[in-house]
């Protein structure tokens, strides 16, 4: 998954620029600089119809940490908007969101259309906003999803741990 230019120019980030820039080169992010520096390549760019872009500078990016932490940031939610935390006999699943095909546009739209008339929740200058829908049976069973920069989003989901074991 690529960042691209919407979020790149996204004002919030643009603000945190310079501060970023001014932290890295401290002394004590040397580690974060050097993690930085080999995890970055240029790669070539394509759009989602194949015309060839260019070059790009592409970070590779640690799905299973970003995939913790949206968790996190999920289970928080859940107990923002329930009042409790979520019950420790339920699974979190949490998947960013990747529209390469049309097919898989078609897909992502059936899953999220429910979402889609969810109230958005907007945090900052629409730098996180999430949607959510609650099972009326199973106060534990949600569906979720998550916007990042308006431009990463991710698909979140709780659900019995048995029915897991039953797949």
């Amino acid at each position: 998954m690529q960042t691209g230019v919407k979020t790149s120019e996204h004002p919030e980030l643009l603000k945190s620029k310079k501060p970023f820039i001014r932290g890295i080169h401290r002394k004590e992010s040397a580690g974060f600089r050097q993690s930085i520096l080999n995890n970055t390549s240029w790669n070539e760019v394509y759009t989602a119809s194949g015309i060839y872009l260019g070059k790009a500078l592409v970070q590779d990016v640690d799905w299973s940490r970003i995939k913790r932490v949206v968790g996190r940031i999920v289970k928080g939610l859940f107990y923002k908007e329930k009042g409790f935390t979520l019950s420790s006999d339920y699974v979190l699943e949490v998947s960013p969101i990747s529209t390469k095909t049309r097919e898989d546009m078609e897909i992502i739209t059936q899953i999220l259309e429910p979402l889609a008339r969810q109230r958005e929740n907007i945090i900052g200058n629409k730098v996180f906003s999430y949607r959510f829908i609650f099972c009326e049976q199973n106060t534990h069973q949600t569906l979720w999803m998550l916007t990042f920069y308006e431009n990463f989003f991710f698909l979140g989901s709780t659900f019995p741990e048995i029915q897991l074991k039953q797949i």
